[in-house]
């Protein structure tokens, strides 16, 4: 009787210090951390990194360089501006006509095409 009271008592003790050293130790973290699944999880997050971390400086790179095309075509609208300012003078207002209507008015209705007489309904 002696035998089996210790048997029970000892695996009951056996399977409480089991229980509380893997809620409590480091013991669930070996467990799962030693899992094969968890393992190539964690490989599989080291180059998702490895990947972010390379896109990352490619980003950096393409900034750089389209900060540098930005500049380039601001310094090259301002010369084209200047230069146009240079070459043709300053710009003049519209000389009015007797009509009123200014000079660039008349040469938006010089320059568009003539309207087309709507069809005659037969009946």
């Amino acid at each position: 009787m002696r035998f089996l009271i210790g048997l029970l008592l000892g695996i009951i003790l056996g399977i409480g210090a089991a229980a509380f050293f893997l809620t409590t130790g480091k013991g669930g973290d070996y467990l799962i951390g030693t899992s094969p699944r968890v393992v190539a999880m964690e490989e599989r997050l080291k180059a998702f990194e490895a990947d972010r971390d390379s896109f990352r400086k490619r980003l950096a790179e393409a900034d750089a360089a389209l900060a540098r095309v930005e500049a380039r075509v601001g310094s090259m609208t301002g010369r084209a501006t200047n230069g146009a300012t240079a070459t043709t003078g300053a710009i003049s207002p519209p000389d009015s006509s007797g009509d009123g209507r200014g000079d660039a008015k008349a040469l938006a209705e010089s320059n568009a095409p003539a309207k087309v007489p709507d069809p005659v309904e037969v009946h």
